[in-house]
């Protein structure tokens, strides 16, 4: 495997282990929020700036978020699984000849 190669690799192993950590950090995010304590904070938001802000949209996404929780915390295990998979797909081959270079095995 040659120079670029290596780097192209590094490179896509970077960035999907940036997308498995986004997938999972929105999975937390998806089971920690409570529907109880945004329907409040939207109570709030419309007291305060009235019912069409774009607070309250953005509200209303995540309400329907976490009341059809299973949908999303799906779409999240796919994300999960496929980043795994281009991560040990790609990560092995990287891997093996990064220790081959420092062990100088040939």
């Amino acid at each position: 495997m040659d120079d670029s190669q290596i780097l192209t690799n590094l490179i896509i192993v970077i960035v999907t282990f940036f997308f498995a950590a986004f997938f999972v950090a929105s999975e937390f995010a998806l089971v920690q929020t409570r529907a109880s304590a945004l329907e409040e904070r939207k109570k709030n938001l419309e007291e305060a700036k009235g019912k069409n802000t774009k607070g309250s949209k953005k509200l209303n996404r995540e309400i329907h978020m976490v009341t059809n929780l299973n949908e999303y915390l799906s779409t999240t295990q796919v994300g999960v699984s496929l980043a795994g998979i281009i991560l040990g797909y790609l990560g092995e081959s990287f891997v093996v000849t990064i220790l081959v270079d420092v062990m100088e095995i040939h």
